[in-house]
């Protein structure tokens, strides 16, 4: 039996089979299916769950009133422009829109199927990830989320559940947070966005400045976790001890490891997770050159 909010399996989407159900979130589904040659794919659909709901009958997306109709349509808007912004990027870090398309009331996404598994996976399982295996993945997820943030585009939802380790050992960044997070601001009705511990302290802010930086911190708090095996404390716990004159909480890195990590990437991940967004880095550039000036080693690829 399906959730009443999703696609059945085996019902068509435009040209595509559904085949299964990936994922329910707050924003919408997403959906395994196979196009015409037989080719896995996966679906993103727009359905905000405290805004609208799927009409049994019709499978269509209702708003669940008059008054969320105008926040239903301005995330809709939001969902395509961030479709056709991921659709230029090229890099194989990040995620590939395919295509885009409009049915049953509402939006799809149409990327590839990438066989893998979450970081979030290999962390439950106890895997600590090597200093080579971090910091290689580390490098390859900063190049690919540059070309994002070179066009103004923020991700704002980095953890381990949003990077995929594929099969072939690269890592994936998947489910762009922009829309969602835009559609919790402008909405009453929608739950802000945010993950804790990975989320920086001025995504709890309402109306903040969010840039590059708070994805730094979304990343730098995925690793740390990566490496150690422990959740970074809270962002906001953080600047709440560090507000009352007490030293910074977050238990360092070496303290918690049993790898010997390198030098300047242990200094790398500390200085994005800096609670105040003004000690973060401004740029990719910024975040090397600033720990080249403070760090005698080497990094892997810098």
């Amino acid at each position: 039996m399906h959730n009443r909010n999703t696609l059945p399996v085996g019902s068509k989407l435009d040209k595509y089979l559904i085949t299964g159900v990936l994922g329910v979130g707050g924003f919408g589904v997403t959906y395994k299916a196979k196009d015409e040659a037989g080719t896995r794919v996966a679906i993103k659909e727009y359905l905000p769950a405290e805004l609208s709901y799927r009409d049994q009958k019709s499978e269509s997306v209702r708003p669940r009133s008059k008054s969320d109709f105008d926040d239903f349509m301005w995330g809709l808007r939001r969902f395509k422009d961030e479709a056709f912004s991921l659709v230029r990027f090229e890099h194989p870090s990040i995620v590939k829109v395919q295509r885009y398309f409009e049915t049953n009331n509402t939006a799809y996404i149409v990327m590839p199927f990438y066989p893998g598994k979450p970081l979030a996976f290999y962390i439950k399982q106890g895997v600590l990830f090597n200093p080579e295996e971090a910091e290689f993945m580390f490098d390859y997820l900063m190049q690919g989320l540059t070309s994002v943030h070179k066009t103004g585009m923020v991700h704002r939802d980095i953890k381990p559940d949003n990077i995929l380790l594929l099969d072939s050992g690269f890592p994936l960044l998947l489910d762009f947070g922009a829309a969602r997070q835009r559609l919790g601001e402008h909405s009453q009705q929608m739950t802000r966005v945010l993950t804790p511990p990975y989320a920086a302290y001025e995504q709890y802010i309402s109306k903040s400045h969010v840039g590059c930086w708070t994805d730094y911190y979304g990343l730098s708090a995925t690793f740390y976790e990566c490496i150690t095996g422990q959740k970074p404390l809270d962002g906001m716990e953080r600047f709440v001890a560090l507000h009352d004159g007490d030293p910074d909480p977050l238990v360092p890195i070496p303290d918690i490891t049993p790898y010997a990590h390198n030098e300047r990437f242990i200094e790398i991940l500390m200085n994005g997770l800096a609670v105040n967004q003004e000690h973060r880095p401004r740029s990719y550039e910024e975040w090397k050159s600033r720990v080249s000036r403070t760090s005698k080693t080497q990094y892997l690829k810098w």
